[in-house]
């Protein structure tokens, strides 16, 4: 149980980021009786239709840390003293940079950037895991035009900038897939043109389900607060994208090997508060290699919530100084499905896939939560679907999805057995 200060309940809540992770973390908030406002940042916004949302704001500017903290601060004499919940990485990095500016208007639970960087800056996160002795998929070392022309494989690669949270205002994508050198040339280009760097990473093989992430929460003190482990087992799109139905998970082996890397890494850096970090279970080998470690409200933290663990409010809590017991999870087994993505897959994917409808329809007998829809707050849903079909007709032939999905995305491994060393 985590139990609140007296004084907890007066103080209102501001979501940065109105995707799907911010849409999660408005209604798990309000759920406790938290006001919640909210800043919407992107074009596919949703929890602004969300009854869990007091008071929304828009983002005009173009989103960056300065245009955030310039609405912050001007937001300050309305918002004096809300806790503000990152969503996003651009909103992680606006906390931590300026933390010392918006800490006298705002209540927030964000290390300073010399601690954060080291999650948000993907390079710095490779030294700081080898640092630990954490494996992280192979590098190729930074891209550039040079290292462009002369790299002959293996294909597909993957490219992997060093800022994410720019290269996803600037591009619109997290990572980038050469599938032959003629596309690693244009991805170079692509990223001198954004004035970016990045590294050239080995695509570990195997399906979506090799991957797998661990949620926790880490009080200042280093000391681990709540935490679970979750198992993926899609993703949208398939093979590079962000999970699109995942499972709980009850393996104390597979947990530990999940849970010390990350711990031991972000208690190096110093971090508080709350993670996901992201592995796959390199199919050659039998060991968890991570991925990345997102240090904000995450996607998979609705299962999570299933599970006795939410985040949301104990970022909250946190934040206001409340005492914070360990929470230990529940027995709940089921999944989180994103049904506009499968959706999307099943039309657009499932022979690129190789997933039979036997298979795919396994989640649907389970226990299960939605990331999206909810019956007591239907419109966010609706907005999405509405959404996807005005952009369908641009949709559907799948041109754009078919460039980055040439090559197979299940891969025949023999099975191996999981090192737990």
């Amino acid at each position: 149980m985590t139990r609140a200060g007296p004084n907890c309940e007066l103080a209102g809540a501001v979501v940065l980021d109105a995707f799907v992770t911010g849409l999660n973390a408005a209604r798990a908030l309000h759920r406790r009786g938290v006001r919640v406002a909210l800043v919407a940042m992107g074009s596919n916004d949703l929890a602004q239709y969300s009854r869990a949302v007091s008071e929304c704001v828009r983002l005009k500017a173009p989103p960056s840390p300065a245009t955030l903290l310039e609405l912050l601060e001007a937001a300050a004499p309305s918002w004096q003293n809300r806790v503000l919940i990152p969503a996003s990485d651009l909103a992680l990095e606006t906390l931590s940079r300026y933390r010392d500016r918006l800490s006298r208007h705002y209540r927030f639970y964000v290390p300073e950037w010399r601690v954060a960087r080291h999650l948000l800056k993907k390079d710095l996160t490779r030294e700081a895991a080898a640092a630990c002795g954490i494996e992280m998929p192979l590098s190729h070392g930074e891209l550039d035009d040079e290292l462009a022309a002369r790299f002959e494989g293996p294909f597909p690669a993957l490219v992997r900038p060093f800022d994410g949270a720019r290269f996803v205002r600037e591009v619109g994508s997290k990572v980038l897939v050469a599938a032959n050198s003629t596309e690693l040339r244009e991805h170079a280009l692509r990223l001198r043109a954004a004035g970016l760097s990045g590294e050239l990473l080995e695509l570990i093989p195997g399906p979506d389900s090799c991957s797998y992430n661990y949620t926790a929460f880490l009080d200042e003190n280093g000391r681990l607060v709540a935490g679970c482990a979750l198992h993926k087992l899609r993703k949208h799109p398939p093979f590079f994208g962000i999970a699109r139905v995942v499972e709980t998970l009850d393996d104390a082996a597979i947990e530990e090997a999940l849970r010390e890397p990350v711990l031991r890494l972000l208690r190096h850096i110093r971090w508080f508060g709350p993670i996901s970090a992201e592995y796959k279970l390199d199919p050659r080998t039998g060991r968890f290699v991570l991925i990345e470690i997102n240090a904000r409200m995450a996607f998979v933290f609705r299962l999570a919530l299933a599970r006795g663990i939410d985040f949301a409010w104990l970022s909250y809590l946190a934040a206001l100084d409340a005492e914070l017991t360990t929470t230990t999870v529940n027995s709940w087994d089921g999944v989180l499905i994103h049904l506009q993505a499968e959706v999307l897959n099943a039309i657009l994917g499932r022979r690129r896939e190789q997933i039979g409808w036997r298979d795919y329809l396994a989640p649907y007998r389970r226990r299960k939560v939605f990331a999206v829809w909810d019956a007591r707050d239907p419109l966010p849903f609706l907005a999405e679907w509405s959404r996807t079909i005005l952009r369908a007709p641009a949709a559907l032939p799948g041109r754009r999805y078919a460039k980055h999905h040439r090559y197979p995305l299940t891969q025949e491994i023999e099975a191996t057995k999981v090192k737990h060393s």
